[in-house]
């Protein structure tokens, strides 16, 4: 089993959400343009299994080199379909982008509890050593 490494998947996470915030705010965008169609992108799990092995590095020291603009886009299976055509969902869109905004502000609450785990365990050392 390879180690887990938290920091490279609350980046990836923040970059998957990011892109997703995007194509929501144009779907929104596009909600009253005749014959557009709604999208949105890939489920993150997909993200997460197609780059497990894209994530080793040769040494410690490479940044991840994850691009939001790679996240797969794809046709949304919408609610409803306009008249003019027009597949977008004001009210699907508003509770996708709701459910980023949750999920990134889980994702920042975490990278902080990882952050202070880590500083509790570098102060915990130094003083039993010091």
């Amino acid at each position: 089993m390879n180690p887990v490494y938290l920091s490279k998947l609350l980046t990836l996470q923040s970059q998957w959400l990011t892109s997703r915030q995007g194509v929501t705010a144009s779907n929104v965008a596009n909600a009253n343009t005749p014959a557009y169609q709604a999208h949105d992108i890939q489920p993150f799990e997909d993200v997460l299994r197609s780059t497990s092995e894209a994530l080793t590095r040769s040494s410690p020291l490479h940044q991840g080199d994850a691009n939001p603009d790679t996240f797969q886009l794809q046709p949304e299976m919408g609610w409803e379909t306009a008249h003019s055509g027009n597949s977008v969902s004001l009210e699907q869109q508003l509770l996708r982008a709701g459910e980023t905004s949750r999920a990134y502000r889980f994702n920042i609450n975490l990278d902080k509890a990882f952050g202070r785990l880590m500083d509790l365990a570098i102060k915990g050392s130094s003083a039993k050593g010091g």
